[in-house]
């Protein structure tokens, strides 16, 4: 089988799983109670995009073999960069987490923070 060939079956597979990796975090009812209730979903989700960024390192290892410049090159690059777009997103969101949590609101003065020392009418 010709390279370019391949590299088309192999990126309608990435392409499928990818897809369907979307369709399971959207369709998976959410399990569990409280804070892990519908994680789930969310490890579905995971799970199969893991999947898809080994089919996409294989394009992209597949597509070296190709001209430099040509289209096919770029188009086989593509899936792997979209799977590092998502691992830097990741890793934004964690980190913005960490660095928002720790910023300190200043204390409000609310009636419940106050002494009462006369009685409400």
């Amino acid at each position: 089988m010709r390279l370019p060939r391949l590299l088309w079956l192999m990126i309608l597979m990435w392409l499928a799983i990818y897809a369907w990796s979307i369709w399971v975090f959207f369709s998976t009812p959410p399990v569990g109670d409280g804070f892990t209730r519908g994680l789930n979903g969310l490890a579905g989700f995971m799970t199969w995009q893991a999947t898809a960024g080994g089919i996409a390192l294989a394009i992209w290892v597949a597509g070296r073999r190709l001209a430099s410049g040509s289209l096919m090159r770029w188009i086989s690059r593509g899936p792997a960069l979209l799977a590092l777009l998502l691992i830097v997103a990741i890793v934004l969101l964690i980190a913005y987490a960490l660095i928002a949590d720790r910023v300190v609101s200043p204390p409000s003065s609310s009636p419940a923070s106050t002494p009462v020392t006369t009685p409400v009418n």
